[in-house]
Formats: C-alpha cells, sequence, structure tokens
C-alpha cells in the first residue's frame, strides 16, 4: 500500500512538469498550424453574394476556353489568414485552358474576409471554394 502511494506523488509532481513543457512545445508550434475547421469560420465581408459579386465582375472568360467551348468548376484551396487576407491559394480540381491561372489571378487580388476564430484568438483557416465557368447562352 506504501508502494502504490509513493508512486502516486511521484505521478502527482511530474504530470504537471511534462503539461507544461508539451504547453510550451505546442505554443510554439501553433504559429505554422493553418486550420481546416475554426469555431467561428471565416467569411468574407459582406457575405458570400458580396464575394459571388466579386468573382462575376473580375473573371473574365479566357479566350482558349471560350474556344474550346469549356465549362466546369475550378476548385481552389486557399489560406485565410489572421488579418483576413487571402494567401497560397492552390489549384485542387481545375479545367485548364486558361481557366485556373483566371481563378488564382482574382483571388490573390481578393478582398480581405473576416478571419476565423477560435475563442477570442484569431486563426489561420483553410478554405475551399468552387468557381463556375459556364458558357453564354
Amino acid at each position: 500500500m506504501k508502494r502504490l502511494f509513493s508512486i502516486g506523488i511521484i505521478i502527482g509532481l511530474l504530470l504537471p512538469l511534462c503539461l507544461h513543457a508539451q504547453k510550451q512545445r505546442s505554443a510554439s508550434m501553433d504559429a505554422h498550424i493553418v486550420l481546416k475547421a475554426a469555431e467561428v469560420m471565416p467569411e468574407p465581408i459582406g457575405g458570400y453574394e458580396s464575394f459571388d459579386r466579386y468573382l462575376q465582375e473580375n473573371i473574365r472568360y479566357p479566350l482558349q476556353a471560350l474556344e474550346n467551348k469549356v465549362e466546369g468548376y475550378v476548385f481552389v484551396r486557399f489560406v485565410v489568414r489572421e488579418d483576413g487576407y487571402l494567401v497560397e491559394p492552390v489549384i485542387t480540381k481545375g479545367l485548364g485552358y486558361g481557366c485556373d491561372e483566371e481563378v488564382l489571378r482574382v483571388i490573390k487580388n481578393a478582398p480581405p474576409w473576416k478571419p476565423g476564430r477560435e475563442g477570442t484568438q484569431l486563426v489561420p483557416v483553410e478554405m475551399t471554394i468552387a468557381v463556375l465557368f459556364r458558357l453564354p447562352r
């Protein structure tokens, strides 16, 4: 019985030290972590309707895509930083014929969003959106 008690005390003394060391390690790593989901997800200032208008007003159908009658979705992944700016855009599923480059151009120039939050802390969050290219009818 005495032996179990002394082991419990040793664990009780070492556990807070281990937790403190792990907390320090993760705090320094947090600066490089990008979340895939947050308590409060990022969203465009003015809402998604406003962002859709921005895309419609700024995306130009590439001539090569028009000539080849290319239609469909371009999926683009990007990070919404703590300051709301969209960075690191990457095409995850493209159409080619200039459509992918056009989406990247417009996302790189997009206005900032409301950033994601975990509790009261602003956090970078990865987002993916689909941009539709549809030929005029």
